[in-house]
């Protein structure tokens, strides 16, 4: 899956960087919260901690819609414990980490006040995304520098994110963004047991999740003014 994390990564750049020199106008928005699951699917179920960089494009005489693109990053936390293997002809005693995280990419239409100066901007935006869900696990033998193995799930799914959110300028040059995210993912594997052959039988199912954000956002117009 590292073609798909570089070109997820390479997206998120190149849009970021086409804001920046078109000098349209907008804004850039940063962002940090918790992550919430909804849902009884197996694997990434643990609330964790999510980093989202969005930038809103104005369309010119539409004033209360806009144009947005985000890249987000969430972590769901690692899991350790003690387990058994198998390295024949032995049997050795090691230590497995399980992380599991997610990158994703989405872009769609925020509708919201048509104002540039106003201190209270209510909006709202909703559109499709890209998900990349990765599962990292390590198995570390102790008194062993190298890892015993290392090995990485990835699963690349469609979905879309709705964000209902608000910014307060206290001044013109930056302002304080409070959102609820809802992200919508389809056909995430759903770990459902194993038979006696040993074979994992997965069954896909609809992951929710729904985040709470705080951050910053900067209209481009002022991010090469001095404080």
């Amino acid at each position: 899956m590292d073609i798909s994390r570089i070109t997820l990564v390479a997206c998120a750049v190149l849009c970021a960087a086409g804001a920046v020199s078109a000098g349209p106008i907008g804004e850039l928005n940063i962002s940090l919260g918790g992550m919430f699951p909804q849902g009884n699917y197996a694997r990434y179920t643990d609330p964790g901690f999510t980093l989202d960089v969005r930038a809103t494009f104005h369309i010119p005489k539409v004033g209360f819609a806009a144009g947005w693109v985000d890249a987000s990053l969430a972590f769901f936390g690692s899991d350790e414990s003690f387990v058994e293997v198998v390295d024949d002809p032995y049997i050795k005693g090691a230590d497995q980490t399980v992380s599991e995280w997610t990158v994703s990419l989405h872009g769609g239409l925020q509708f919201g006040v048509d104002t540039r100066r106003g201190f209270f901007r209510p909006r709202a935006a909703l559109g499709p995304g890209l998900y990349l869900f990765q599962t990292d696990t390590r198995l570390e033998v102790p008194g062993m520098e190298e890892p015993l193995s290392s090995e990485s799930e990835g699963q690349l799914r469609f979905g879309w994110r709705g964000v209902a959110g608000v910014d307060l300028f206290f001044v013109t040059k930056w302002g304080l963004s409070f959102d609820f995210t809802y992200d919508h993912v389809l056909g995430l594997d759903h770990v459902d047991e194993y038979l006696p052959g040993g074979q994992l039988v997965r069954t896909a199912r609809t992951a929710r999740y729904q985040s709470y954000m705080v951050g910053i956002t900067i209209p481009f117009e002022t991010m090469g003014e001095g404080p």
